[in-house]
């Protein structure tokens, strides 16, 4: 398990903000995320590192023109993941 999806699911498990950090989280656990940009330069691929939500699009866009293979690393804000499960839960219709 990442140290991103363990924070993750300390914090479903910790509602309310108290869950530990990720730091906390890697320093107990011994988890941490690898440089997903580095690992896939030293292999021959681009790599690219979100920073923002604004750096999503050309990211994408520049990777997708590419010829060759491509990591994108995006950080993901686990608490959002509760609240979009409610939201998708809610939509109905044909999709």
């Amino acid at each position: 398990m990442r140290a991103g999806a363990a924070a993750g699911r300390l914090q479903h498990e910790f509602p309310g903000g108290s869950a530990p950090s990720r730091a906390i989280v890697a320093a107990v656990t011994g988890f941490t995320n690898p440089d997903f940009v580095a690992y896939a330069e030293s292999s021959g691929a681009r790599g690219y590192q979100i920073t923002s939500a604004s750096d999503l699009l050309p990211a994408l866009t520049e990777a997708l023109a590419a010829d060759t293979v491509s990591v994108i690393t995006c950080p993901v804000d686990y608490s959002e993941n509760l609240q979009l499960t409610g939201t998708l839960g809610e939509l109905t219709g044909p999709f």
